[in-house]
């Protein structure tokens, strides 16, 4: 059986060409057929005429939501400086219950960035084989911890992705540092 939305085709309002409805025209609840009335490329060229006029606009709603987005990440670190291993026990719980979609969201993050994957590995490898000591912390001095006796890892920021770069790390503290 043949989807009918499909196939069905629609004269944009603008241009006046007509186009496949689903392809051609992006959605909008509001109309009957639940799209626009100018299809896609009439309204990408209307939407980049007026974000060129507009520059203003666009700056202040950038600003408002990185704003918004550094006050979620505030009260979120907050809530989790208050009890982490309470959250930890709840991941842990929420992974056991959802396998498969963490074991996805994994998949999905290492499919995205190989060459983040790589340059851990290779941090790993390096302070496992002794090549690579992890150091204090460069902004705080913080040293780093020891667990059952082996030296763990702190968070670092890699200087780039690049192989070369591999092992030019920047150490940092998990719970401060690596957060600002």
């Amino acid at each position: 059986m043949v989807d009918i939305k499909s196939v069905a085709r629609k004269r944009c309002s603008k241009c006046g060409e007509t186009k496949e409805l689903v392809a051609g025209f992006y959605r909008d609840g509001r109309k009957i057929d639940g799209r626009r009335s100018q299809c896609k490329a009439c309204a990408n060229a209307s939407n980049a005429k007026w974000y060129t006029k507009n520059p203003e606009y666009h700056a202040t709603k950038a600003a408002k939501e990185k704003e918004n987005r550094n006050q979620i990440n505030r009260r979120r670190r907050a809530r989790y400086a208050k009890d982490p291993e309470a959250r930890r026990e709840r991941n842990r719980a929420w992974r056991s219950a959802n396998l498969g979609q963490a074991a996805e969201s994994s998949a999905r993050y290492v499919r995205r960035h190989p060459d983040r994957i790589k340059a851990r590995s290779a941090v790993a490898h390096a302070i496992a084989a002794g090549k690579l000591i992890a150091q204090s912390c460069q902004e705080c001095g913080r040293e780093p911890e020891i667990i059952n006796g082996k030296q763990c890892i702190q968070a670092h920021h890699h200087k780039g992705y690049a192989e070369e770069f591999h092992l030019d790390v920047i150490w940092q503290c998990r719970q401060t540092c690596h957060r600002d």
